[in-house]
């Protein structure tokens, strides 16, 4: 995948909604995988005490990303999770370039409203 559009994808993705709107994940790549993991220090606030809204807002963030990328002509592949009470939550993506088409969510992923 390119970068313009990795780039893209996360752009949409990000959007997701998550405890305390804070948007707790750190994206990596590394050419092949993207990795996305929980931001502790993001993540620490008083609706987030025992991290399930952490944990439930990464299920989100999965949502957003099967869009975005319905958009791009990829599906997302899971490739690993760690989704344990306790430990670091992250997931690994894959993806691959196949016919699909966009999802009718994605032109409203950026018109999520908070308050």
């Amino acid at each position: 995948m390119d970068r313009s559009t990795l780039l893209s994808i996360l752009d949409f993705s990000r959007w997701a909604p998550s405890g305390d709107n804070c948007q707790p994940w750190i994206f990596s790549w590394d050419g092949e995988t993207l990795t996305v993991k929980n931001d502790k220090e993001l993540a620490a606030h008083a609706l987030n005490p025992a991290g399930t809204p952490s944990l439930m807002s990464l299920g989100g963030l999965w949502t957003y990303l099967e869009i975005a990328c319905s958009h791009h002509g990829v599906r997302p592949h899971l490739k690993k999770r760690q989704l344990e009470r306790g430990k670091d939550f992250f997931i690994e993506v894959e993806f691959a370039e196949e016919e699909c088409s966009e999802d009718p969510l994605f032109p409203v992923l950026k018109e999520r409203h908070v308050d």
